[in-house]
């Protein structure tokens, strides 16, 4: 069933969607491309601060190691003053000493207090242990000061045999060059650490170096130092605890393996996309309230002059007064209308002339039905006639038979004229209602006239089909033996179906069968058998009960099988049922003479033999006939 929706509410519907998708698609396409717009600018500049700091770092270790590599050759020459020089030029040296090849101080210069003395003893250090282990020269890792309890690092090298110059450099310097590259919000860019990871600058968190914090417990290092994000975009927190979301990029130095890390506030580069982002969602939000109610407006403009034509076209359905048909400002709906009231004029005419049908119809189901009834006189007669006989002699126990079944083919002819009569009956009742009021079309009308007609031939033709097999003469007869079997099927099928027996049809149509016997006596046999299978089966009250029909050939025979699911016949009645007589039925139902006659007409008249046998479901009856001729 198809679900009735509502015009306006679809157009509402409609016209918003038209209007929101668009803007939402549009706006999302917008906020997507700034915010990757935004994140790649924002991408370059890290790259750019972090290449710069890395290039510092480097060139002062590289500068740090050539003054090394300069004093190695001029110390000789010059070592009188060449300390004093050093310390005067450069300014990230904090202490400068020359040691002998036992570690002890030959000389030295600082900048700050200091506890050095000539002779003191630096043999336990790893910087003079490396060099006279055979180093040439050594860079140490990251310590604080004893002086100034800052981060320092030294680089040794071996002058001679027995000189080592040790240059201590302060790194509280790195505080100082990170604290000129500062974002928009006020805090600092940069952060370097060294290999360990421990914080060497940190201009925002300066206790963090004093402290000798480290990162490697923290998500940057963790989720991307540890994997070799280097020189890729990342977002991570700071080391403070509750801080806020960082972006930014991290590298590392070519000489001593320090890792620099460039971010900003992740909230604050956002600030102005996240602006934007609120607006177009407002924004959006007011166009959707402006377009229901536009929709709404619209609707309702749209589909006023509809419902004005709906309802003169109720009027004009109920043969009620029209008002304002003419006040219509729209053609098309005023065009509607007029076709409308011609529709109408057409259909008073089609009434006429079903009324003439339905009577010419009457007419013909009156003579059917004379007919039925005169049939059924004769019927009358003929059973009474071939009792009258059957009871005289019993060389006439066939004809007797074949009439005792006469009053079930009374009610065969009764169970198949129910449903033609009831779809004749319902398709003129159903052409009266439509016609009455107003609905009923040409298709509708030619439907129910086809329906009439086709009813009333096959009333016709299940008439003919009694006929034939009343009067068939008993003479012999060369017949195909699947249309032999179909007729006598058909006389039984509507009794079947009221009783609420299912009749299985296993034949074979695709290889004909011709036989010779004597017309009519077959299918007094086949309808025998299915009737009495038919009472067993009610009688026991079987439930899913079924009669199944096959046929089975060879090359001399042709065997009809009949089964039906009732249980089968008890072994102790099996060898009598087709004595003469013989029945288990109460005497109101049956005379014993079924099966008798039928085992009378294959044995005798048809050359055949008829036997019974019980299946895994009932009673299975063979009717086995000799082949006269066989259709190529």
């Amino acid at each position: 069933m198809f679900k009735i929706n509502s015009l306006k509410t679809n157009i509402v519907i409609f016209l918003i969607l038209f209007t929101s998708i668009p803007l939402i698609i549009a706006s999302s396409l917008i906020l997507y491309t700034t915010y990757e717009s935004k994140k790649e600018a924002l991408f370059s500049k890290h790259l750019q601060v972090l290449k710069q700091v890395e290039e510092d770092i480097n060139s002062n270790i590289m500068n740090i190691e050539q003054l090394g590599e300069f004093v190695r050759k001029n110390f000789i020459k010059r070592k009188n003053k060449i300390l004093e020089g050093l310390i005067g030029t450069q300014k990230t040296i904090k202490e400068i000493y020359i040691l002998d090849s036992e570690g002890l101080v030959k000389d030295f210069q600082t900048r700050v207090k200091s506890n050095l003395f000539i002779g003191y003893d630096f043999s336990n250090t790893k910087y003079y242990m490396e060099i006279n282990n055979g180093k040439l020269k050594y860079w140490s890792d990251v310590y604080l000061s004893n002086t100034t309890n800052t981060p320092v690092i030294s680089y040794s090298v071996k002058i001679d045999d027995d000189n080592i110059i040790v240059f201590v450099l302060d790194l509280a310097m790195l505080n100082t060059f990170a604290q000129k590259f500062q974002s928009g919000d006020g805090s600092t860019m940069v952060r370097i650490m060294d290999n360990n990871g421990v914080f060497l600058a940190n201009p925002d968190k300066p206790e963090f170096v004093f402290q000798q914090k480290n990162i490697l417990n923290l998500g940057l290092y963790k989720n991307f130092i540890s994997k070799g994000y280097k020189y890729r975009q990342i977002t991570f927190q700071n080391a403070a605890k509750n801080s806020l979301n960082n972006i930014g990029v991290y590298g590392v130095t070519k000489k001593l393996q320090w890792y620099v890390v460039v971010k900003e506030r992740y909230e604050y580069i956002f600030q102005t996309y996240f602006n934007i982002m609120y607006f177009l969602g407002l924004f959006i939000v007011v166009v959707i309230v402006l377009s229901m109610i536009v929709a709404v407006r619209l609707a309702k403009s749209i589909l006023k002059p509809l419902d004005e034509v709906s309802l003169q076209m109720e009027n004009i359905a109920q043969e009620k007064d029209i008002e304002g048909i003419d006040k219509n400002n729209y053609k098309e709906l005023k065009k509607l209308i007029n076709s409308f009231m011609i529709m109408k004029n057409k259909i008073h005419k089609r009434e006429n002339d079903l009324h003439q049908l339905n009577q010419s119809l009457e007419d013909k189901v009156k003579e059917k039905t004379k007919e039925l009834q005169i049939l059924n006189e004769d019927l009358e007669k003929k059973v009474d006639e071939e009792i009258a006989k059957n009871m005289e002699k019993e060389l006439h126990i066939l004809e007797s038979s074949k009439m005792i079944q006469m009053g079930e083919m009374i009610g065969n002819i009764a169970h198949q004229w129910r449903q033609p009569l009831s779809v004749i009956s319902t398709a003129a009742s159903g052409m009266k209602l439509q016609k009455e009021y107003g609905m009923l079309e040409d298709e509708k009308f030619n439907y129910y006239c086809n329906s009439i007609v086709e009813n009333s031939e096959y009333l016709s033709e299940t008439i003919d089909i009694f006929r034939n097999f009343i009067r068939e003469k008993k003479e012999r007869a060369t017949i195909i033996i699947q249309n032999r079997i179909d007729i006598s099927l058909k006389i039984v099928i509507s009794t079947l179906e009221a009783n609420h027996i299912k009749l299985i049809n296993n034949i074979d149509y695709s290889n004909p069968i011709k036989l010779e016997v004597v017309v009519g006596e077959l299918s007094q046999v086949i309808i025998n058998i299915i009737n009495n299978a038919k009472d067993i089966l009610l009688e026991r009250k079987v439930e899913d009960a079924w009669i199944k029909v096959g046929l089975e050939q060879d090359s001399s025979f042709v065997t009809i099988c009949i089964e039906d699911n009732g249980g089968g016949v008890p072994s102790e009645i099996i060898s009598k049922i087709f004595d003469p007589y013989f029945t288990t039925k109460h005497k109101s139902q049956g005379t014993g003479l079924g099966l008798h006659m039928s085992y009378k007409i294959v044995t005798e008249s048809l050359g055949g033999e008829l036997k019974v046998s019980n299946s895994t479901n009932g009673a299975l009856f063979k009717v086995t006939i000799p082949i006269n001729t066989k259709l190529s």
